[in-house]
């Protein structure tokens, strides 16, 4: 697992798993990562301000799905109309600690397809 510096100013963490396509290849070339300090609700207004720098983008937000509790988001992100959608999951040590085995198995889906690795 991947960490995203700098660490944020606050208690907790929360945790990205992030089922991107890259080359037709969906599971395990991203591996999730911790972004320290922040716990999920304190991630939401970062992430409404951030603007991505670069890169094209085909992506139609009105087909997007989004469901967002206080201490996890789920999102179904439309990506482009040849690859779909991609499923992106932000929760944070609050939620991981309520539901460890989920936690575990969303973090280790995303760094491999082997449910044995």
């Amino acid at each position: 697992m991947g960490t995203l510096a700098p660490a944020g100013d606050g208690g907790g963490t929360t945790y990205a798993v992030l089922l991107t396509f890259y080359d037709g290849d969906s599971i395990g070339w991203l591996p999730p990562v911790a972004i320290a300090g922040v716990c999920l609700p304190g991630l939401a207004e970062y992430l409404r301000r951030v603007v991505p720098a670069g890169g094209r983008y085909e992506r139609n937000p009105e087909q997007s799905v989004i469901d967002v509790a206080e201490h996890i988001a789920q999102m179904s992100m439309h990506a482009s109309a040849f690859f779909g959608h991609q499923q992106w999951y932000l929760f944070d040590d609050v939620w991981a600690a309520a539901r460890p085995e989920l936690a575990a198995s969303l973090m280790r889906y995303a760094a491999s397809w082997n449910p044995y690795a």
